[in-house]
């Protein structure tokens, strides 16, 4: 490669912390409110970049800060047989750390995205409602895109030498839905070497919608939505010796 030399230094500080605020409604409902900053660090690029001229690269790598905000409820009914949570969650990013490829030189470095937002909500159910079987459910509905960043790399298929500006678009990874749900149900059939032997059976399945895997939102990055069904049936100790 072509010899290449440039100078840069960066030296950043950050205050963090969290503050949670909790109240029981009643003996088994309980309200919660907290907020968190966040921090990481920032850094060098120390790859082979150019820092002058059309192609150039700021070498300094901003820090992010995360604010987050949640509020929620932990409940327990019918003597603790359902477990009953809901989360509703606001975080925003600044100076998002992601990867750029320059498609005109192919040299891909870490850069500041400007800010991003996810914000949604999380359920949670927990049942048994028998000694025999236990149910599960949970969903989360996650709206987490680029609030801002103007000059972003283009995804691969944009014939342009310029940038884009994917302010308002999906952020890359987290789904828009994630849901599972499932269940076990076991009985005890036999006493095997002073074990008391259980069959069981059970299933958990789990869903996530669409998802890009590059931060310019690629289509050819795009992960379709997609299921996974999983089954077993077994026979274990009831204190766990063997499975």
């Amino acid at each position: 490669g072509i010899a290449n030399s440039f100078t840069a230094e960066t030296s950043k500080g950050s205050v963090t912390g969290t503050l949670n605020l909790a109240y029981k409604l009643q003996d088994d409902v309980l309200a919660y409110a907290t907020y968190s900053r966040g921090y990481k660090a920032g850094g060098l690029n120390l790859s082979n970049i150019n820092t002058v001229g059309n192609l150039a690269v700021n070498p300094v790598v901003g820090p992010e800060t995360i604010d987050a905000y949640e509020l929620g409820l932990k409940s327990a009914w019918f003597d603790k047989r359902l477990t009953a949570n809901l989360a509703l969650f606001w975080t925003e990013d600044s100076n998002y750390q992601t990867t750029q490829v320059n498609l005109i030189n192919n040299v891909s470095s870490l850069t500041n995205a400007g800010k991003v937002r996810s914000r949604g909500v999380e359920v949670d159910l927990q049942a048994q409602p028998t000694a025999d079987l236990s149910l599960y459910a949970s969903a989360t509905y996650d709206d987490a895109s680029y609030l801002r960043y103007k000059n972003a790399p283009c995804a691969i298929e944009v014939r342009t030498t310029g940038t884009c500006d994917l302010s308002g678009r999906r952020l890359p990874g987290p789904p828009l839905w994630a849901a599972s749900a499932g269940g076990e149900y076991s009985h005890a059939i036999a006493e095997v070497g002073g074990h008391v032997a259980r069959a069981y059976l059970g299933a958990d399945y789990s869903y996530r919608s669409a998802v890009f895997t590059t931060a310019a939102d690629s289509i050819y990055s795009r992960i379709p939505d997609y299921g996974l069904l999983n089954l077993r049936l077994g026979v274990r100790a009831e204190d766990g010796a063997w499975d």
